[in-house]
C-alpha cells in the first residue's frame, strides 16, 4: 500500500497522469495501465525515449497539471499521433497552447491560478472505443455508463447509456449499435468500484472514470482505466417527486423550486449568457462542440442542453453540469426547452431523481 496522499500525486504529475501513477503505485491496477512515457516540465528540452517511440505505431498525448484534477475540462489539448517522428513536434504545440493567455486566465475563472507548467503523458493509441461513468450523486448504487463507439468513417459517433441499479443492468439504449454484452459492463462496473476502494477520489464525491474498451492487447485487461476526476458531491435526495426516474438531472432544488431567467443561445452566439449579471438558466442549443475560452459565464445556475447527446456525460456537458447547481439533461422535454425565450422565467424543481421545469411567465 502506497503511502504518498493522492494530493502528492496530483501536484507532481497533474490530474490526468496523477490517477495513473497513483493506481500504478498503489497496486492490483496494472493490467488496466497502458504503457506510458511521462514527461515532466523539467523534461521539456529532453529528447524521447527512442525505446518507447519504436514499440509502436501510433501514440495519444494528453496534457496534465494539477488544475484540471477539478477543472480545465477541455482546455488542455490532447493529440493523436499517427506518425512517431512528428512525436515532439506535437509534444512542443501541446505546451505552446498551454502557455495562451487564455488558458491562464479561464483557470483563474474556475478559482485556480495557473503556471502553465504542464505535464504530458504519451500512450500507445488505443483507438476510439472508450467510455466514461459516474456514480450517481443522488442514488448510491446507481451507475450511468456512456459506452463511445464510432461509426464506420469515424465522422461521428455513437453513444450508449447503460444505466446500473444494484444487481439490474438496463441495457436497452442501443437505438443504433448492439447492446453492449453483460461481461463488458460488468468488467468496467469492477474496474469503477476497484478505483472508488483506493481513497484517490474523497468519498464525499461521486466521480467520473474515463476507461477505453482494449484494441492493443499487450497482455491488458479488456477494460483500461484512462482517468478519474471528482463530479458531484453526494447529496440525498431532500423530497419525493413522482417516479419514474430516469436520471436526466442532477443537483437539488428547494421543494418549491427555483424561479430563474432563461438565456438561450445557439453556437457561437453565447454573448447573453456571458454578460449575464443575475443568477439565469442557460438554454443551449446543440453543444456538440466546445465553446471557446473566452466564453465565462459568471451567473449560470441551471443547465438544460437541447439538442444531441444532451443526456451524455461528454466533454461538452460534463463542464456545464459540474458548475451549476442543477442540470436537466432530458432528450424528452427538447420541444418545450426550445419554446422558451431569452427573458422567459421559469421554476425549476428538482430532486436530483427527477425535475419538473415550467414557464412562469
Amino acid at each position: 500500500m502506497i503511502k504518498a496522499k493522492p494530493s502528492e500525486y496530483i501536484q507532481k504529475y497533474g490530474g490526468k497522469a496523477g490517477g495513473y501513477f497513483y493506481l500504478k503505485d498503489y497496486g492490483g491496477f496494472n493490467l488496466h495501465l497502458l504503457p506510458a512515457l511521462f514527461l515532466s516540465p523539467d523534461d521539456a528540452d529532453s529528447p524521447l525515449d527512442r525505446d518507447f517511440l519504436k514499440s509502436f505505431s501510433q501514440f495519444i498525448v494528453r496534457a496534465s497539471h494539477p488544475n484540471d484534477y477539478e477543472g480545465l475540462v477541455d482546455v488542455l489539448k490532447t493529440e493523436i499521433v499517427n506518425d512517431p517522428s512528428r512525436l515532439e513536434e506535437v509534444c512542443r504545440d501541446i505546451r505552446q497552447s498551454a502557455n495562451d493567455s487564455l488558458v491562464f486566465s479561464y483557470s483563474e475563472y474556475e478559482g485556480q491560478p495557473y503556471d502553465g507548467k504542464i505535464r504530458l503523458m504519451i500512450h500507445p493509441y488505443n483507438g476510439p472505443s472508450r467510455g466514461s461513468m459516474v456514480e450517481h450523486p443522488h442514488k448510491k448504487g446507481t451507475y450511468l455508463i456512456d459506452f463511445i463507439e464510432p461509426n464506420d468513417h469515424h465522422t461521428y459517433t455513437f453513444i450508449e447509456r447503460v444505466i446500473v441499479e444494484g444487481k439490474e443492468i438496463k441495457n436497452e439504449w442501443a437505438d443504433f449499435t448492439e447492446a453492449k454484452s453483460i461481461d463488458t459492463i460488468e468488467e468496467v462496473l469492477a474496474l469503477y468500484k476497484k478505483v472508488r476502494a483506493t481513497d484517490f477520489i474523497s468519498p464525499d464525491f461521486s466521480f467520473q472514470m474515463e476507461f477505453g474498451i482494449n484494441q492493443l492487447s499487450l497482455g491488458k485487461a479488456s477494460t483500461l482505466f484512462y482517468q478519474a476526476r471528482p463530479f458531484k458531491r453526494f447529496e440525498e435526495s431532500p423530497f419525493e417527486m413522482p417516479p419514474p426516474s430516469e436520471y436526466f438531472c442532477f443537483g437539488t432544488t428547494p421543494k418549491e423550486g427555483i424561479i430563474l431567467p432563461v438565456v438561450k443561445t445557439s453556437p457561437g452566439e453565447l454573448k447573453a449568457a456571458h454578460e449575464m449579471t443575475e443568477p439565469f438558466a442557460w438554454i443551449p442549443i446543440n453543444i456538440t462542440s466546445q465553446a471557446p475560452l473566452a466564453f465565462r459565464p459568471k451567473n449560470m445556475r441551471a443547465f438544460l442542453p437541447v439538442g444531441m447527446r444532451v443526456n451524455t456525460l461528454e466533454h461538452n456537458t460534463y463542464r456545464w453540469i459540474r458548475k451549476a447547481d442543477v442540470s436537466v439533461v432530458c432528450p424528452l422535454i427538447e420541444y418545450a426547452l426550445i419554446a422558451l425565450q431569452t427573458g422567459d422565467r421559469i421554476n425549476i424543481k428538482s430532486n436530483g431523481l427527477n425535475f419538473e421545469v415550467n414557464k412562469t411567465s
